[in-house]
C-alpha cells in the first residue's frame, strides 16, 4: 500500500526526487512474504550501504528522507537531506504534504 501511494504521488512530477527508505527491499515476517514489517537494525546498516554505494555512483545532491529510520541512517553520510513522513500507518496526506513541499523547494 505505501508504495502504492508513493509511486502515484511521485508520478505527478516530470523530476523524480531520490526518495529513500534506507532499506532498499520489502521486510517481511519469517515465512510470509505478504506481510510488512519495520526493518531490522542490520538491515538498516545494510541500506545504508546501499545508499552510499548510490551516492557514489551518481551526482545526486539532496536526499529526501522517507521516514524516520531513513532519517536516523543519513544524517552522517555528508549530503543535504530533508524528511518526510513515511505513507504508512495513516501516513498519507503528510507524506504527501510533506513532497510538495519539497518538489517546490527544488
Amino acid at each position: 500500500m505505501s508504495a502504492t501511494i508513493v509511486w502515484n504521488e511521485i508520478g505527478k512530477y516530470p523530476k523524480k526526487p531520490l526518495a529513500w527508505n534506507i532499506f532498499p527491499f520489502h521486510p517481511y515476517e519469517t515465512g510470509n512474504r505478504r506481510t510488512n514489517r519495520t526493518p531490522s537494525g542490520p538491515e538498516l546498516i545494510n541500506g545504508k550501504e546501499f545508499l552510499i554505494k548510490l551516492l557514489g555512483m551518481f551526482n545526486i545532491k539532496k536526499i529526501i528522507a522517507l521516514g524516520r529510520k531513513a532519517e536516523s541512517q543519513i544524517s552522517d553520510v555528508g549530503i543535504e537531506f530533508s524528511h518526510i513522513r513515511h505513507p504508512a500507518k495513516g501516513g498519507k496526506d503528510k507524506f504527501i504534504t510533506g513532497l510538495r513541499r519539497e518538489m517546490i523547494l527544488e
